[in-house]
């Protein structure tokens, strides 16, 4: 081969680039590439696909679609957090939902970002109860919640349950974990709509010394202004 012959390309230098697409939520070039990489009559696998449907994470029915391209001996875990992530984004829980549901058929086990992902989805779509349900099943599946887990629980509930979602917020120190500035925003944001204005101040003097905590000042100003005493 000359020196100025072109370099070959495999399934693993297309692999790269998509991924490289998928870092830099250029969906368009991903698609491109996949063509071209058909038109090559290379077999894409499971890391192509993946990064395909990483790359849709704003686009939760593009994701979807190349979710449901894919052939099912190819689909991971990986394949289904990502793809339930982009539902999460799209505020498209039922698809989340139903996703992590078929996990289990395909022999596949969720992990924490797989949960978290689900969670993260019932939280924005308002679905407490499902966050929650979620939540109680990964001891189960032997999968340790984290604080990120604990923040969308909180937010999930701090709508008609600020209580419980306060509840949850304590429940943090028992799991030994260290509540970061989200928790406090979140916990700030459920005294809020309680009308808890004297707990809202105590979250935001402890929040002061969390780094970031400016991030959820906004809150606790936006509490204390609807629920003070006159």
């Amino acid at each position: 081969m000359g020196c100025h012959d072109p370099v070959p390309r495999n399934v693993f230098s297309y692999s790269a680039a998509i991924s490289a697409c998928e870092n830099a939520s250029e969906w368009q070039q991903a698609f491109a590439l996949f063509e071209t990489m058909q038109q090559a009559q290379a077999t894409p696998n499971a890391v192509v696909f993946n990064a395909l449907i990483s790359a849709c994470k704003s686009q939760w029915q593009l994701a979807i679609h190349w979710f449901q391209e894919m052939p099912d001996a190819l689909h991971d875990v990986i394949t289904y957090t990502t793809s339930i992530s982009s539902c999460e984004k799209g505020g498209q829980w039922q698809h989340a939902l139903f996703l992590f549901h078929q996990m289990p058929r395909a022999q596949l086990q969720p992990n924490q970002i797989t949960y978290n992902a689900t969670i993260s989805a019932c939280e924005k779509g308002r679905q407490s109860q499902q966050a929650m349900k979620l939540f109680e099943a990964m001891p189960m599946s032997r999968v340790q919640p984290d604080v990120i887990t604990y923040n969308a629980l909180i937010s999930a509930s701090e709508g008609g349950q600020w209580d419980h979602a306060l509840h949850i917020f304590a429940k943090m120190h028992e799991a030994q974990l260290q509540h970061d500035v989200i928790s406090y925003s979140a916990a700030i944001s459920a005294a809020e709509k309680g009308k808890q204005w004297q707990l809202a101040l105590l979250f935001f003097q402890t929040m002061l010394r969390v780094p970031g905590w400016w991030f959820g000042r906004f809150l606790f100003f936006h509490s204390v202004g609807n629920n003070h005493p006159n």
